[in-house]
């Protein structure tokens, strides 16, 4: 149920996980503080002498080797998460790059468009620097019957249009028809 809080790139859950095994790390350190604490004082005091004293020494001292022990394990998990917690940070940067890069193709010209540039009163058609791969890009390909036959016409490297007329129950209307490479 823990995980239904967290969202895919919330990294959230891997600094409540460290925070919890430091925490645990934090509590076990003084346990163990307070148990070394405790022999130093059986020793020292006259009063806890013979084979009892002794046995309860011997056992504070095996119990302080199991607490070091959970100390170092929790030390390994708490070096774990934060590795885990840098990868997933850089995978995920990587990817978000890979993305971003991929559908912004600056290597690649207009080579092959289905329409040449054209520059008049009612149609401004620039095909000399649309990217190859971008949303104008295939609409100049994929509507360019459309483009010719367009009364108005702009087509840019960021940008396609065009308005035609169209009759719609025996009434002209505008159409335009428009294409961005980016919304914002």
């Amino acid at each position: 149920d823990i995980l239904k809080e967290y969202d895919v790139s919330s990294y959230g859950i891997f600094g409540d996980a460290i925070g919890t095994t430091n925490t645990f790390n934090a509590e076990i350190q003084k346990t163990s503080d307070d148990i070394t604490s405790s022999s130093a004082a059986i020793k020292d005091d006259s009063v806890f002498m013979g084979p009892i004293a002794d046995d309860c020494r011997t056992q504070i001292e095996k119990l302080n080797v199991l607490l070091s022990s959970n100390i170092e394990n929790f030390t390994t998990i708490t070096s774990y998460l934060a590795t885990s917690l840098e990868k997933y940070i850089a995978g995920d940067t990587s990817a978000s790059s890979t993305v971003i890069n991929s559908t912004t193709d600056t290597t690649d010209t207009t080579s092959s468009l289905n329409v040449n540039s054209e520059s008049t009163a009612n149609k401004d058609i620039n095909t000399d620097s649309i990217k190859s791969g971008t949303n104008v890009y295939n609409a100049v390909n994929k509507y360019s019957d459309e483009l010719n036959k367009a009364e108005y016409a702009t087509v840019n490297e960021n940008l396609f249009t065009t308005t035609t007329t169209e009759y719609i129950n025996g009434q002209p209307v505008k159409i335009t028809h428009v294409v961005i490479n980016d919304g914002s």
